[in-house]
């Protein structure tokens, strides 16, 4: 893939979601949905790593940074109940009208496909993501390890979750079956 074309494709990804999900209060769940459904897109962003909160992207980052710069998206700051800062992100005016363009660089089943994710990603919390994205990075990086054992994983490497709530999360991958 040349490079004009995957940073049009990781563009399009990254608008097309927004677009979807409307709002999305959060840069870790908007993070998490936007490496779930990279899955979808033919991993038109291939520089996730595995940092503290799961898969996370830089290059992910600065395109949000350069999309809010631009005016596609709007971000609206926030303190939290634990006085944190909670980011909210939504296309704007100019993004919907890029987002409606950028989308036919991804076939019509990709479009419909990513779209329903995130509709069905969007509902879960953010710990659910995290845990569901983690799942999914350790599934690629060892494509032999046992749900059991991916499970036990995703506990140790965050020990805030319990083995329980990793199992629950499986249920990722019939879903990304459901959408590739």
């Amino acid at each position: 893939m040349s490079s004009q074309r995957a940073l049009l494709g990781r563009k399009a990804l990254i608008l097309l979601v927004l677009q979807t999900a409307k709002s999305l209060t959060g840069r870790t769940k908007l993070q998490k949905i936007l490496y779930l459904s990279n899955m979808c897109a033919s991993n038109v962003i291939p520089d996730y790593k595995y940092y503290n909160y799961g898969p996370y992207s830089e290059m992910v980052s600065m395109e949000i940074e350069n999309m809010r710069n631009n005016g596609w998206l709007e971000e609206r700051s926030s303190k939290t109940q634990n006085d944190n800062v909670a980011y909210t992100y939504w296309l704007s005016r100019n993004g919907n009208e890029i987002t409606n363009s950028l989308a036919s660089k991804f076939d019509e089943k990709t479009v419909k496909n990513t779209i329903e994710l995130v509709e069905s990603l969007n509902s879960l919390s953010t710990d659910e993501l995290e845990i569901m994205a983690t799942l999914v990075f350790l599934r690629e990086e060892n494509k032999t390890l046992p749900d059991n054992e991916l499970a036990r994983e995703v506990s140790r490497l965050k020990p805030r979750f319990t083995e329980k709530q990793a199992k629950e999360c499986l249920r990722i991958f019939n879903l990304l079956k459901y959408y590739r």
